[in-house]
This record gives structure tokens, sequence and C-alpha cells, in this order.
């Protein structure tokens, strides 16, 4: 898998789970090159067509055709960085060295009074804690694989409401 990207679980798929879908388009002639393109699970979205040729009509049949893909490398997520937190609105506050590793560094970012702190384990996973600066309460501390993920712990957390 390249780096930066991972095979997702089928467990990890729910409404609004954003991963990439692998394409092959015709250019001109044989000629073809391969794009990603990005999705969320239970949207209409470009990848659609490489499941059956056509859109798919319910998610029912979209979970059906997920498993093959994923076995066959045509679908990969991105792993959570520095540039899906500041998305999530986070401000980057600070980058600081841990362990003494400076390849490695912890990344701060604040969002009103809470601080969550990233960085990448030795297994390559990216590793977070959240933490309420106001009333000294760590709400979390764990493995945060993707974007979908950190988006669902600031729901559950209330630091952000759900839309």
């Amino acid at each position: 898998m390249e780096k930066g990207y991972y095979k997702p679980e089928i467990k990890e798929f729910c409404i609004g789970f954003e991963y990439e879908v692998k394409l092959q388009r015709h250019t001109s002639g044989t000629i073809s090159e391969t794009v990603w393109s990005q999705c969320k699970f239970g949207f209409r979205s470009k990848g659609e067509d490489i499941l059956k040729g056509e859109a798919i009509k319910n998610n029912e049949c979209f979970i059906d055709n997920l498993q093959p893909l994923i076995s066959s490398g045509y679908i990969r997520v991105k792993y959570l960085d520095k540039d899906d937190i500041k998305y999530l609105g986070w401000k980057m506050r600070a980058e600081a060295v841990s362990g003494g590793n400076p390849n490695n560094p912890t990344l701060i970012f604040k969002m009103d009074t809470y601080e969550l702190r990233y960085t990448i384990s030795e297994n390559g996973i990216p590793c977070i804690s959240i933490k309420d600066t106001y009333v000294d309460y760590q709400h979390f501390s764990g493995f945060i694989k993707n974007k979908s993920n950190l988006k669902t712990l600031m729901q559950w957390t209330n630091i952000i409401r759900q839309q």
C-alpha cells in the first residue's frame, strides 16, 4: 500500500466515511491512466461506476461490492494527517520533539479550550490526545486512523455538533 494510505476493513464503512476508489481513465485510443477518486460512503460519487457500470441504487448493494474491491486494492483510505486536522477546524499552535526524535514531532493544535496532540506511532498509525484545557479533562488518547474517525470522535465528545 502506498505511504500515507491503508486498506480499510469493511466494518469501518458508515455513512460519511471517506475513502478513495481507483479508476481507469481512457485518454485516447488504448492509452489509459489510473486515478484515485475521493468518495463518501452513502453519497453518490464519481467512483460508483466501477462497482457495476451504473449508479448504485442503495447502500445494501454497495456494501456487497465493497469487500472484493478492498481485497483487490481498488479502495484505500488516507491516514489522518495535519491537513485533515486543520480541515476539521483545528489551528496549529506548536511542534514539539517527542521522545527525542526530530523525525517524528508531536504537533499541537487548538480549538476553543481544546488541545489536540498528534504524532505517528512506531507502526505508522496516527496517535492523538484531546484535552479540554479549561477544566483539565482528557477526552481521548489513542489511535485515530483517518479524518472520518476524528470527526466522529469530535461529535461524540461534543467538540463539534453533528450535522
